[in-house]
């Protein structure tokens, strides 16, 4: 169907893929404002699981999911219950950032 400015009008069903690329603790450092000794406290301390790749390297996913554990955390959360949270919102963070990238 095209309407009366010559735009056709469909109903394709958007699709968004991300890349899963590896961040580097410098780098997860940056985006989630958890420092590199903080990454690996959390990591001897079992609150963070083993790394995705070499040398503590992170996942997209995890790193979301980092961020939001790190600013639960600042707020008082306890670890168990950051983690909770940080799983459960990873994929609507991811989402955001896609919506709102540029």
């Amino acid at each position: 169907m095209v309407n009366a400015r010559g735009w056709a009008r469909t109903r394709a069903a958007m699709k968004f893929e991300i890349e899963e690329t590896l961040h580097g603790p410098k780098r997860v450092a940056e985006m989630t404002s958890l420092a590199m000794d903080g990454q690996r406290n959390w990591r001897h301390r079992g609150h963070l699981g083993p790394s995705d790749g070499t040398r503590g390297k992170m996942r997209t996913r995890s790193v979301a999911a980092l961020a939001v554990r790190a600013w639960a955390s600042s707020l008082g959360f306890p670890p168990r219950e950051s983690e909770q949270l940080g799983q459960a919102t990873a994929a609507s963070v991811l989402y955001a950032a896609i919506i709102n990238s540029p």
